[in-house]
């Protein structure tokens, strides 16, 4: 086999070892070459795995959405300058032009996530995080992969990280729904249905575990495709960028941080001041699909409802100025926005 067609499997390396691996791992074919990377998505792992694939067109990236947003960074011809514009540039935003084929030819990826809630799979972005621990949301049509589902992966996946991953999909068809000045019909009735779908598939993980997380997973997906956005940005909400700062100032994950926020930002987006939400959409959807308060609850049956804050005064200081100043300005996620409302966020 010619070494670039040669197919290249990157894989979460707490992967290895395990029966789901293994099974997936024997549909490859002779010559397959395996890469372990540890489940982290950092400026100098995409940097050591880009040299690793670089005479490799076929790609299979195999984990939770660290190990597929690597890849999907890793691929990209022109990474080297991608890391250089993350070095020098105060916005912890990026976006790439065109599709990749300008800077040399672009690989073939298909992902296979183990986890649910990202939809890195079947997205258009990446996060990575740099020096210091900032990380950046990189947005580009050359970061979206073919995706497949593979049901032993989620065998065992834990009970928390299925309710999770049922939560951050939620929250991201919700936050943009809220947002949104436009009221689509055909894309507003498809958010509802999603909605609708997630809560249904959460139930079922009691009875079948691989179909529930399957059902989640293909939500999931489809709320990063443009039928689904209705050409709305999916990443409009303050709660992503708020979670992501918070998470990085107590060294958790970003879920951990987003599910105590739950309800102060409900309470926001019903204020009806931007960027936080308009409260006519909001009633509009809880027409719909019920209190939001209550259908997040529901989401959580492994965790109880959403704890309060498990941070200091020291660390909600931090971490709204780490917002702002990744964040905010101009044309940024959180303009209209400032220290004091993210604060009241923060410690209601």
């Amino acid at each position: 086999m010619e070494v670039r067609n040669a197919p290249v499997v990157v894989f979460d390396q707490n992967l290895g070892g395990t029966q789901a691996l293994s099974s997936y791992l024997a549909m490859m074919p002779a010559g397959t070459v395996l890469i372990p990377l540890p489940p982290t998505c950092t400026v100098q792992t995409v940097t050591t795995l880009h040299a690793q694939i670089e005479e490799y067109d076929n790609l299979f990236a195999v984990g939770g959405g660290a190990i597929l947003d690597a890849v999907k960074l890793a691929a990209l011809p022109n990474w080297s300058s991608v890391k250089r514009g993350l070095e020098v540039g105060r916005s912890g935003l990026m976006v790439l032009r065109g599709d990749g084929t300008a800077h040399g030819k672009t690989k073939r990826i298909e992902a296979v996530p183990t986890t649910i809630g990202t939809g890195s799979e079947a997205s258009s972005v990446a996060l990575v995080e740099g020096p210091s621990r900032r990380r950046h949301l990189i947005i580009g049509r050359s970061l979206r992969p073919r995706k497949r589902y593979y049901s032993e992966f989620y065998r065992t996946l834990p009970d928390s990280l299925l309710y999770e991953g049922a939560i951050e999909v939620a929250l991201r068809i919700v936050g943009e729904y809220v947002v949104s000045g436009n009221s689509a019909n055909a894309t507003d009735e498809l958010a509802v249905g999603m909605l609708k779908e997630l809560r249904a598939a959460a139930r079922r993980a009691e009875t079948d575990r691989q179909e529930s997380c399957i059902r989640l997973a293909r939500v999931s997906a489809l709320s990063h495709e443009k039928r689904a956005t209705g050409g709305r940005n999916p990443f409009t909400w303050p709660l992503w960028y708020i979670a992501n700062e918070l998470s990085t100032e107590c060294g958790c994950r970003k879920m951990e941080a987003s599910i105590p926020l739950i309800p102060s930002i409900v309470y926001m987006a019903r204020s009806g001041k931007l960027p936080w939400g308009r409260s006519g959409r909001v009633n509009q959807l809880e027409s719909r699909i019920g209190n939001l308060d209550w259908f997040f609850a529901e989401l959580m049956p492994a965790m109880g409802s959403a704890s309060g804050a498990f941070w200091s005064d020291d660390v909600a200081d931090r971490t709204a100025r780490r917002a702002m100043l990744a964040w905010g300005g101009t044309g940024m996620p959180l303009e209209g926005t400032d220290m004091a409302e993210l604060r009241n966020v923060l410690i209601p």
